[in-house]
């Protein structure tokens, strides 16, 4: 199958209006998140690459990262663009690893044009998986594709993950 259910709800949400830059809300809490994120999906990725937003759940997040997939399939419709929350990524990882297949999920991952990894705290601390995400991100770094992560922690989750560019969104 080409997607997965979760991919397909996924790829849904970023064709349908509900989660766009002009449904976001923009305040003072979010509106260094949000400009990021708008220059993401405008093309200058390199600025903000890897962009790693972070805060309480309901904060808009989500939306942030929807938003940008939103654009660039909108813009540039032949952009291979994949989401995957932590966890998913971390049982993929295994579940082809024991199968002898981790050149397939080296494959898939590292040559997206847009990563966009949701929950990426679970991905810290432990190290094989860790390790792997940090060579995927290296990989589409050096192609010149981006990589966007969120997380309901503090940045001190990415920073375990090795990257130090945060931006808050915050109550």
């Amino acid at each position: 199958a080409l997607f997965t259910p979760e991919e397909k709800k996924t790829a849904s949400l970023f064709d349908s209006n509900e989660f766009t830059f002009d449904t976001f809300v923009v305040g003072e809490s979010n509106k260094m998140a949000y400009a990021a994120a708008r220059a993401v999906a405008d093309g200058a990725s390199d600025h903000y690459n890897p962009l790693f937003i972070y805060g309480d759940s309901g904060l808009g997040k989500t939306h942030l990262i929807y938003a940008i997939a939103h654009q660039i399939r909108s813009t540039r419709p032949s952009s291979k663009i994949i989401y995957i929350k932590g966890d998913d990524f971390i049982n993929e990882f295994i579940e082809l690893v024991r199968a002898g297949r981790g050149s397939e999920f080296r494959a898939k991952y590292r040559d997206a044009d847009l990563l966009l990894v949701d929950d990426v705290q679970f991905v810290a601390g432990k190290e094989q998986v860790q390790n792997e995400f940090f060579h995927t991100f290296n990989t589409l770094y050096e192609s010149g594709n981006t990589t966007i992560a969120k997380n309901k922690s503090t940045a001190s989750v990415f920073r375990r993950i090795h990257f130090t560019t945060c931006l808050p969104i915050k109550n």
